[in-house]
C-alpha cells in the first residue's frame, strides 16, 4: 500500500532547496502560524506562529509555511525532478510479486501539469494532496541522506551460504547513483538530528545513540469512533554519522505509543 508521507515529503524540499542553493539550514524565514496560498489558507500546526526561523529550525519544528514558501519558489518542475531522483513515484525493484497481490506499489507523484494551481503544489510541499510513497520508498530516501547522497537499491539476500558458512551464491548490489550533493547530504543529517534532539521527535532521544530523523502526520478521510485518523510516519538514521541502520516506522492506526518512540526501541535493539 501507498499513503500519504505527511511532512516526511519535506526532506526532498529540503534537499532540493539546500542542492539548488535556494536556501541554506542558516537562511532565515518568517512564520506568522500560516500561508496563503491563493483562496486557501495552509497552517502550521494547531496555527503556532514559528516568528523568524531559520531552515534547520523550520525542519525541527515541521513549519508548514516555510516549506510551502520554499516549494512555491523552487517551483513544480524543481520539486518534481527530486522527488523523482529520490525514489518515490517509481518501485525499488525488490522482488514482491505483483502489486494487485500484495506486492510492491509504485506510489503516486503527481507530474507538474497534474499540479496546474499553486495551492496543488502547497499541499504536495507537506506531503499531502495527491502524493503518496509507501514506507519502503521512504526508507530508500532516507538511505540518500545516510550514505552521502548515493540512491541504492535495496537487496532481501546478499548471499546464500552452506551451514558450515561457505558462499553458495553472492548478489552484487546494483551500482549506486549520485542524486544529492554529499555537502547536501551532510546538512540533512545535521537538520535530521536537531528534529530528535529539539523538535517534533525528542520521543525519539536515546541515551545510547546519537539518532536523527523526520515525522510525518498525514491526515486522512477516515474515521475511528467518530475522530479523523492520521497516519504517522516517522523515518531516521541509526546513529546519525556513520548510520548503520535506516528505520522507516509507518502507523496506520492509533496504538499505543508513537512512530518517533517505536523508532528508538527499534534503534536500540539493533544497537
Amino acid at each position: 500500500m501507498s499513503y500519504p508521507p505527511g511532512s516526511v515529503f519535506k526532506i526532498i524540499v529540503a534537499a532540493a532547496a539546500l542542492d539548488t542553493g535556494e536556501a541554506w539550514s542558516s537562511s532565515r524565514f518568517y512564520c506568522p502560524g500560516h500561508i496563503q496560498v491563493g483562496d486557501t489558507t495552509f497552517r502550521c500546526y494547531q496555527g503556532r506562529a514559528h516568528g523568524s526561523i531559520n531552515l534547520a529550525e523550520a525542519f525541527a519544528y515541521s513549519c508548514n509555511s516555510t516549506f510551502i514558501e520554499l516549494a512555491l519558489n523552487l517551483g513544480r518542475e524543481t520539486i518534481f525532478q527530486y522527488a523523482s531522483s529520490l525514489g518515490l513515484g517509481k518501485k525499488t525493484g525488490l522482488p514482491l510479486g505483483a502489486s494487485d497481490q500484495g506486492g510492491e506499489m509504485e506510489g503516486r507523484l503527481p507530474r507538474p501539469e497534474q499540479m496546474p494551481y499553486l495551492g496543488d503544489l502547497a499541499l504536495t510541499a507537506i506531503g499531502q494532496g495527491a502524493v503518496e510513497a509507501t514506507p519502503l520508498q521512504i526508507a530508500r530516501l532516507t538511505a540518500v541522506i545516510a550514505n552521502g547522497g548515493y540512491l541504492v537499491e535495496p537487496r532481501l539476500v546478499q548471499a546464500l551460504q552452506t551451514q558450515e558458512g561457505e558462499a553458495v551464491k553472492t548478489f552484487a548490489p546494483a551500482p549506486r547513483r549520485r542524486v544529492i550533493n554529499p555537502l547536501t547530504a551532510s546538512k540533512l543529517r545535521q537538520m535530521m538530528s536537531g528534529v530528535v534532539e529539539f523538535g517534533t521527535a525528542q520521543a525519539a532521544r536515546s541515551d545510547i545513540l546519537h539518532l536523527g530523523g523526520k515525522t510525518g502526520t498525514a491526515e486522512t478521510e477516515k474515521f475511528i469512533d467518530g475522530q479523523p485518523l492520521q497516519y504517522s510516519w516517522f523515518t531516521g538514521l541509526a546513529p546519525v554519522e556513520d548510520c548503520r541502520a535506516v528505520i522507516t516506522v509507518f502507523i496506520e492506526k492509533p496504538l499505543q505509543g508513537n512512530a518517533p518512540e517505536v523508532f528508538r526501541k527499534i534503534a536500540e535493539s539493533i544497537s
